[in-house]
């Protein structure tokens, strides 16, 4: 009878029949909204509304449009710092609506939808179902870098499901696990070539969608430009450490919430190529066993260390690369003090570490001679003039709005104005 009631309704008849809407809700969203309704957003599930073309419950403040390989990971981060709710950014399109739906009727939270930068082809229509079905008027934010960047972290991306999450030791017994072991592990890239390592045949994979179709942020532009009220782009050197905490400063004043006290929660290396490195090596706990008791040393990645634990880095290493650029910390929690000015404790962890530090500023620097750069994916561009085509059709489509609202943007991408010359003179 409810359905009935408002698919006849004057509100129905100007909201979505009149404009031909793809998706007209089979209920009517502002008494959705209210919890007083007996049938309201709260009493329906989440698959149940997916099916009947409810819009999203209003509970949230704007749209985050993602790019994959635009700071996605150091971007959620800071906003959940700020205590911000993100629905999940994989998954397809109906997996973050539910996961959008289910955050949304939290109403106590600050909430934010996150849109994937990734659609397949058997997902595409889901996807514009999906980007519907968000019908409160909302700004945006993107985060955008040069494309030719871009490429950059998903050529060398992390992660595939021989993942050696379960082969990584953070605890190790420096009396019985020898330094070697710890290093025995290959880094799992995503897009691997027979050796295990990148491959610049992923830009050509890419190119031709093989993984999805990530060219899609036009895509959303076009299916929300009614409802978006503003796009704010944030070039990707204002989410860079040094500079995200002013950044998210900025952002809070235009959404009103709250960013920490403390900037040095913002301090990452989320941005970092070797990150997929660190994540294997950091953080690690070494311990033996003295007087029946485990005294531990540990390896950390992390600016701000806790007053119950003393910084022992000098004592083992004085190397620029793994305490400046890396960043790593040696700590000693206090109560293992009175140990280590016995001088045996010291001595057995400082064996066990000079070669461990050693071999660690070695498994670096090898990860870091396999990273592939811009130039080098230019050069296979240039080198595979279809594959160049194709990009500069996609990117042609793809940055219309960036190079209307924010040319300046645009004009400041190094590696993107010379891909333009290359295509320029491939004509």
């Amino acid at each position: 009878n409810l359905i009935e009631e408002w698919l006849l309704s004057n509100d129905f008849n100007e909201k979505y029949k009149k404009e031909n809407h793809p998706y007209p809700s089979l209920l009517d969203p502002k008494k959705l909204n209210d919890e007083k309704e007996e049938i309201n957003y709260k009493t329906i599930p989440a698959e149940l509304a997916w099916e009947m073309n409810l819009p999203l419950p209003d509970n949230y403040e704007f749209v985050f449009l993602l790019i994959h390989g635009a700071g996605t990971t150091a971007m959620t981060r800071y906003l959940r710092l700020c205590n911000i709710s993100l629905n999940r950014h994989w998954g397809d399109p109906v997996f973050q609506y539910l996961d959008s739906y289910r955050m949304l009727i939290k109403k106590s939270n600050y909430n934010v939808i996150i849109l994937a930068g990734c659609l397949s082809k058997a997902n595409f229509n889901l996807g514009i179902k999906f980007y519907n079905l968000i019908q409160k008027k909302i700004p945006a934010i993107c985060v955008v870098r040069d494309p030719i960047s871009v490429l950059r972290p998903i050529v060398n991306h992390y992660g595939n499901l021989q993942h050696p999450k379960d082969k990584i030791q953070s605890q190790i017994d420096i009396e019985k696990y020898p330094v070697q072991d710890n290093f025995k592990i290959q880094v799992p890239y995503a897009y691997p070539d027979q050796n295990g390592n990148p491959t610049l045949n992923t830009v050509k994979e890419y190119a031709d969608d093989k993984y999805g179709d990530f060219y899609i942020l036009s895509v959303k532009i076009k299916e929300l430009k009614h409802r978006i009220q503003k796009l704010y782009y944030l070039d990707m050197n204002s989410i860079l450490p040094e500079n995200s905490f002013e950044t998210l400063l900025n952002l809070s004043k235009i959404f009103h919430f709250t960013v920490p006290k403390s900037s040095e929660l913002f301090f990452s290396k989320a941005n970092s190529s070797d990150n997929h490195v660190d994540y294997l090596f950091f953080p690690k706990k070494l311990y033996l066993r003295y007087n029946n008791e485990d005294i531990s040393l540990e390896i950390i990645k992390q600016k701000i260390v806790s007053s119950e634990y003393l910084d022992y880095t000098k004592y083992f290493t004085n190397s620029p690369f793994l305490i400046q650029e890396i960043g790593i910390k040696i700590i000693l929690h206090k109560k293992y003090l009175q140990y280590f000015r016995s001088g045996i404790v010291y001595e057995k962890f400082s064996s066990y570490l000079h070669d461990y530090l050693f071999y660690l500023e070695q498994f670096y620097n090898k990860e870091r001679k396999k990273i592939i750069n811009e130039q080098e994916i230019l050069d296979f561009m240039k080198s595979n003039p279809e594959v160049l085509k194709k990009y500069k059709l996609k990117l042609d489509k793809e940055l219309v709005h960036i190079k209307e609202h924010r040319p300046d943007i645009v004009a400041s991408w190094k590696y993107y104005q010379e891909f333009e010359k290359m295509c320029e003179e491939l004509d």
